[in-house]
Parts: structure tokens; C-alpha cells; sequence
């Protein structure tokens, strides 16, 4: 075709008549115009929202891009692709890419995309986004060239707090976020855990008690003292309450610390007493006796030259003994002398038992520390110690305390002065054991007791010995 027309120019030119063929010439060159012009190809082309149609005699999508002016690069989306031939009636579109710099959870990274929103993106990272995490800006904002999209993702924290449980979920904030999220307030005692500034980035459980202090006013009763007194106006062995105790009121105030409701520790603040307590007096009688206090015998008979031994033994082991010689009974001599409140005859009985009674009222086991004093001291003494039994002659089986020993056979009491060592004793005898002294008796008199056996044999065998004392308590 070309080597047509050039042949077609020559042959012209070699005419004469040069100006004639000039018109010809013109009509070739428009019909060159012509025939370029209805030889491109057209295409429309689709970029930043906008489209358009353009004839081109491009070869690819590639060139019909650049003929506009439009500079791409490897981020955009261009369909089809730039190197793809131009076609009549191609749809060209073109999506520029957008540079982003998305935080995810604190770490960053950029972003080339096409997408127009932030949820489309989010689709794009493939990160799939719940109700409880924060995106900023939100899903439905507009991708645009250099912004900053901050993805944080949602984690379960279980408070505690006031008897109930309940799960959060949140982002990474302080525990004193959380919990002002959610209007949970925290007192100034209240304890927090983990710390209430303390950052949280992992599933945690925060636990709150609460704390309070509370002053409490209470009242409690003050016990009395008991203070014995000896009196010469009263028998020895009787007692009489002169005084009756009253317990006091001591108003004490306490700071307790309350945690979750339960009382954890409490601090006594201050105490004053409302009213005084008043002490229990009981007098003590020291007065001597002339007659027998207990078995019938007095004291001068007791003190008197020793009669047989028969009828020695027979006050304390009863009147079988009488009947009987051996050195045993001899030897229980002194047992018949000191004959106690339960062998007493029944006149003596009545004056025992006022005291038993007395005794009975006034704590006889707490001897006042003077009265040990006069005694033993806690020291170990010598005492001179016999035997007796509830069932001698004339005995009522009661002691002078009111113990009744044939209903206790196996009490542990003996028989003492109550001026050596005070009714209600505890006392240790080396050897035997600890007793009680519950009893008195006529031929008791100074450093001697007499122990009560529950049988009249072993009464008998014990005889007189000497022994070690002291009281305990």
C-alpha cells in the first residue's frame, strides 16, 4: 500500500503541470487525516470517580493511561492490566492506591490500599472485628491518603466486688479505667487487685474488698475479788459472809476493721469504767474451842495421858475397833483424837454445818495469799498426820464444809486447823497425794491433819506418822 502511494507521488511530480496535481495532492492529504482518524480505537476509561471516553491508537491499557496523564504505580488496581491490548470498546478502571498507617494493638504498619472504607480494610487485613473492640476512626469512615486507623482488640476481665462476679470486656486500660467504665466505685480503705493503676493487657481477674472501720462502744462485767479476814469472835473452822460481791461495768471502746463484712482485727481505743466492783468479804473465825468441834471429845481429853489403845481407835474407826488390841490400832490413836466434823455429836453438828454453809458460800478454794502465809507458805512443813473414817462413833459422815463422805467415799479431804491452813485448801502430802481441807476436828490442832480413808482397815493401818505439807492453792 505504501510503496502504492509513493508511486502515486512520483508519477505526479514528473508532470508538467505541477499546479494542476497540487489539489490532488491536498485531497490525499485530508483523506490521510481522515482514514487516521477512523482508525483509533475507543475506550472508556473509569478513575477517581469520574468516567470517561478517549480514542486512542494505543496498544495497551498501560499507554492509554499515560496518554492521560495518569501516573501509576505497583499499589493501584488497574483492570485489566496495564499490559493488556486495547480493544474497541475497553472499559478501563483505574483505583489509586492510598497509603494508611494502621496500629494494631500497639504495633504499627503500613498500608497501601484501594479500599474506600476503614471496615473494608479491616476485611482486607483479615481481622475480624466484634463489638467490643475499638477501631478509630470508626468502620464507616472514608480511607483517605496519610491517615492513621488505631485496631484494638477486646479482651474478658472478671471484677469481684460486693458479694457478685461479672465479666468485662475492654481494651487495654488501667484497672482504675475498667472499673470507672463500668461505675464501680472504689472507697478509700477499699483493697484492689491487682494495683488500681496497673495496666491490663491479658485476660485478669480484679478482685475488690471493701474495707471499713467501725468504733463499737461495748460494755462488759468486772468479776469481785473475795477477801477473807480472820475474826476472834468466830469459832475456828466457821466462816461468815460479812460482804456480798457486786460485779462491776467497764465501758471499753474498740476501732474494728471490717473487711467484706467480716471482722478482721479490732483495736481497744479507750475504756473507763462506769461503775466500780465491790469485793466479797468473809470472816474467818480463829476463835480457840474448848470442847470437841466435830467427834464428841475435847481437847483436854484429847491432850490427855493415851488410854488403851482400844478405845483410842474406836472414836475415829468405829466402835468394832474397841474390841480389838493390836499395835495398828495403837497406832490410831491419834485418829480417834482428832476426830472431824462428821463424828460430831448433833449439837456440835448444827454449830459445823453454819459453817459448813458459810464455807460453802464463799468460794473456799481461793485462800487469800495472807492466810497462805500463816500457813505454809507453799513450803514444805512436818505435820503430824493420822487417819479417820465417816463411820466412827457419833460421826454424821458430813464434813465441817458440808461434804457429805459416805456418799463420796473416794473424796480426797483431811481433817486441818483452820487457823494453820484455811478450809478449802488444796494441800500436798508428800507421799499420799494432794487433798482438800474440808474438816475440822477437836484434837486438830497446830502442824496435825487427819486424812479420810474410805475403809475402816486402812484407817487403822495408817496410824500416826510424820509427813511433809505445804500448800498449793
Amino acid at each position: 500500500m505504501i510503496e502504492r502511494i509513493k508511486s502515486f507521488f512520483v508519477h505526479i511530480v514528473r508532470k508538467s503541470d505541477l499546479t494542476a496535481n497540487i489539489g490532488i495532492i491536498a485531497v490525499l492529504c485530508l483523506l490521510t487525516v481522515v482514514i487516521y482518524d477512523v482508525t483509533k480505537t475507543e475506550v472508556t476509561v473509569s478513575a477517581d470517580g469520574e468516567s470517561f471516553t478517549v480514542e486512542t491508537h494505543a496498544e495497551t491499557v498501560g499507554d492509554v493511561l499515560a496518554e492521560q496523564n495518569i501516573d501509576t504505580i505497583k499499589h493501584d488496581d488497574v483492570e485489566p492490566p496495564l499490559a493488556a491490548e486495547v480493544e474497541e470498546g475497553l472499559i478501563i478502571e483505574y483505583m489509586p492506591a492510598q497509603h494508611v498507617n494502621v496500629s494494631l494493638d500497639g504495633s504499627e504498619e503500613d498500608v497501601w490500599t484501594t479500599v474506600d472504607t476503614v471496615d473494608e480494610l479491616m476485611e482486607e487485613l483479615d481481622i475480624a472485628v466484634s463489638s467490643h473492640d475499638e477501631v478509630e476512626p470508626s468502620l464507616h469512615a472514608q480511607i483517605e491518603d496519610g491517615m492513621t486507623i488505631a485496631y484494638e482488640e477486646a479482651f474478658p476481665v472478671t471484677v469481684e466486688h460486693d458479694g457478685e462476679s461479672a465479666q468485662i470486656w475492654t481494651v487495654a486500660a488501667t484497672v482504675e479505667a475498667v472499673l470507672d467504665a463500668q461505675n464501680i466505685d472504689i472507697g478509700e480503705l477499699d483493697k484492689v487487685e491487682p494495683e488500681i493503676d496497673e495496666t491490663l493487657t491479658a485476660e485478669t481477674d480484679v478482685t475488690i474488698t471493701r474495707v471499713e472501720k467501725i468504733t463499737e462502744t461495748v460494755e462488759e462485767s468486772v468479776s469481785f475479788a473475795t477477801v477473807r479476814e480472820n475474826d476472834d469472835s468466830l469459832e475456828a473452822g466457821t466462816e461468815r459472809v460479812e460482804q456480798e460481791g457486786e460485779r462491776g461495768t467497764l465501758q471499753k471502746t474498740y476501732e474494728v476493721l471490717v473487711e467484706d463484712g467480716e471482722e478482721v482485727s479490732r483495736e481497744l481505743l479507750d475504756e473507763e469504767v462506769v461503775e466500780e466492783s465491790s469485793d466479797r468479804v468473809i470472816a474467818i473465825g480463829t476463835m480457840e474451842q474448848s470442847e470437841t468441834v466435830s467427834r464428841g471429845r475435847s481437847k483436854a481429853s484429847d491432850e490427855s495421858t493415851e488410854e488403851p489403845a482400844e478405845e483410842e481407835s474406836s472414836a475415829s474407826t468405829g466402835s468394832e475397833a474397841s474390841e480389838e488390841s493390836s499395835p495398828a490400832a495403837d497406832e490410831s490413836e491419834s485418829s480417834s483424837e482428832t476426830a472431824s466434823a462428821n463424828s460430831s455429836s448433833s449439837s456440835d453438828n448444827n454449830s459445823s454445818s453454819e459453817g459448813s454453809s458459810s464455807s460453802a458460800e464463799s468460794e473456799s478454794s481461793g485462800s487469800s495469799a495472807s492466810s497462805q502465809s500463816e500457813s505454809s507458805g507453799g513450803s514444805w512443813k512436818s505435820f503430824q498426820a493420822t487417819a479417820y473414817t465417816a463411820s466412827c462413833n457419833g460421826c454424821s459422815g458430813v464434813t465441817a464444809t458440808g461434804v457429805d463422805l459416805n456418799a463420796n467415799p473416794n473424796a480426797n479431804v483431811i481433817a486441818v486447823d483452820p487457823s494453820v491452813i484455811p478450809l478449802g485448801s488444796k494441800v500436798e502430802v508428800k507421799g499420799h497425794g494432794t487433798f482438800t481441807a474440808a474438816d475440822t476436828g477437836g484434837a486438830i490442832n497446830g502442824n496435825k491433819i487427819d486424812i479420810f480413808m474410805s475403809d475402816r482397815g486402812s484407817a487403822t493401818s495408817f496410824g500416826r506418822q510424820s509427813v511433809q505439807v505445804r500448800v498449793v492453792d
